[in-house]
């Protein structure tokens, strides 16, 4: 039976997760949408976008995204379906598990109930938890999957560790490292067996051309020369431990971080210094949670971001473990910094994230796509990235077309590597820009506010048919061209020369 802490605890973690869900972020990320979506064609189809029968990987935008949140995600939709809701309620209800899983792990760690709750409240908190609870990032579920593994294995149940572990790996990229150093850590024959069968799939694929393009990317293995490699990972793992990035610089990427916060509060930085040199007086006692610390940032270094929540996710569990190592031996204020933590938590999330990054979410293409499905005229999309998956996200486009449309695009989904935004209907292209052509069709062009200036307006005789505004700013607009007129005007300035 739980302690009432432990509820209230809970209590909260639910609160600062489900709070305004459906609308904070503003608008949808389109790699959230893509998730979303392809859950929905496999849950009606069996098949994801591009015709692919219940593949390991996403092929989506070319990126192959680890398909095993989307597997998940299927079952609520099937029950509440396509919405902003269903998919964010899911998170929601893996990252309020994950602070249980956490509480449960740190009761076994460490045999104290304080510490666990402590813990538990410092990840309940986490403004990268929370905002990775909040929106449907693959990630989330990586990391719930991992915790119950280690859960499992402090409980000397090595199978059911090992194939959680493995789940986790196929949960998301970079837990393919990560995961074996806790694998091999009281080592066991049955359950090593089992997660290396469990395994060949995932590593079979990680080698063909498609979902190796990711790590090709990101990784900085080809800018960076052979001679310098130990320098330059050494440099960025290290990078991971600083307190800086811990506790005051947020994710240099917007959709990655709360404004103004960073993975944790900045006066958890004292307690945090006391869990260290208790874990360092208690280093043989402590081995396991040393073991966490170290391999954590392990996959995140090899990539050239300087500081990456989402790829070094693991980092919060013994981040949170340490500091609640710190809070048990802080008096009565460290309810002073809890309170000022959920302050500080309420003022990203409520008044911040919706006043700077509203772009960075798309904020105002449902608005324009639903403007752009109610109209006769064919539109022509211009963007600057895959924003057709909002579309077929907000639309509900039926799986069944958009298959046909994306099996053409690809000869072999684990090897053809080139993406294009191939989605069309009756209703929309996504298409560049190509003014010596599309000023002479007559259509609707869409896109972002500062797509088409109001001079080129002028220019290409275009109308203004639709705009969508935020903190008097436009987001999206749409404008009508008129070809006939525009010719008229091009004979004229001819016979006039």
């Amino acid at each position: 039976m739980l302690d009432y802490k432990v509820w209230l605890v809970i209590l909260l973690a639910v609160v600062v997760r489900v709070w305004g869900i459906s609308h904070l972020p503003l608008g949808m990320y389109v790699d959230e949408a893509a998730l979303g979506y392809n859950a929905y064609s496999l849950l009606l189809t069996g098949r994801d976008e591009y015709a692919q029968a219940w593949p390991i990987f996403l092929r989506s935008f070319g990126t192959y995204t680890s398909a095993l949140a989307v597997y998940f995600l299927t079952v609520p939709i099937a029950v509440g379906g396509l919405s902003v809701a269903a998919i964010r309620l899911t998170a929601v209800i893996w990252g309020t598990l994950t602070v249980v899983a956490l509480y449960i792990l740190a009761r076994k760690l460490f045999r104290s109930q304080t510490v666990a709750i402590m813990s538990a409240l410092v990840l309940a908190l986490s403004p990268t938890h929370v905002l990775f609870s909040r929106a449907f990032y693959e990630p989330t579920l990586a990391l719930l999957l991992f915790v119950l593994a280690i859960a499992a294995k402090l409980s000397h149940r090595p199978i059911i560790s090992a194939l959680l572990l493995s789940l986790s790996a196929y949960a998301y990229h970079p837990l393919r490292l990560v995961v074996i150093p806790v694998l091999f850590w009281q080592f066991d024959w049955s359950a090593t067996i089992i997660f290396g069968l469990t395994q060949l799939p995932l590593w079979y694929l990680s080698f063909l051309p498609g979902p190796n393009v990711r790590f090709t990317q990101l990784a900085w293995l080809s800018i960076i020369p052979a001679k310098d490699w130990l320098k330059e990972y050494l440099s960025q793992y290290i990078s991971y431990f600083n307190p800086r990035n811990l506790f005051w610089l947020g994710d240099p990427d917007p959709q990655r971080s709360v404004p103004n916060l960073s993975m944790f509060y900045f006066w958890q930085v004292i307690p945090w210094g006391l869990g260290l040199a208790y874990i360092v007086r208690q280093f043989k006692k402590l081995t396991f949670l040393w073991l966490l610390l170290l391999i954590s940032p392990m996959a995140a270094a090899i990539t050239r971001d300087p500081f990456s929540t989402s790829r070094a996710i693991i980092l919060l569990v013994p981040t949170a473990l340490v500091i609640g190592l710190g809070l048990r031996q802080m008096g009565w204020w460290k309810w002073a910094g809890v309170f000022i933590s959920v302050v500080l938590l309420w003022r990203g999330l409520a008044i911040y994230l919706p006043q700077t990054r509203y772009k960075e979410w798309n904020y105002g293409y449902r608005e324009l796509f639903s403007y752009i499905a109610n109209q006769e005229s064919l539109a022509l999309a211009v963007v600057d990235q895959p924003v057709y998956v909002l579309y077929l996200f907000y639309q509900k486009i039926d799986p069944r077309y958009v298959q046909s449309l994306g099996r053409n695009q690809i000869q072999n989904y684990y090897t053809d590597t080139k993406w294009v935004n191939y989605y069309h209907d009756l209703n929309v292209r996504f298409d560049p820009l190509i003014w010596e052509k599309d000023v002479y069709i007559s259509q609707l062009i869409a896109g972002n506010g500062l797509l088409i200036s109001p001079n080129q307006a002028q220019e290409h005789l275009f109308t203004k048919e639709f705009t969508f505004s935020y903190q008097n700013q436009i987001l999206t607009a749409a404008y009508l061209t008129h070809p006939d007129q525009k010719l008229k005007s091009l004979n004229s300035k001819t016979q006039n020369q």
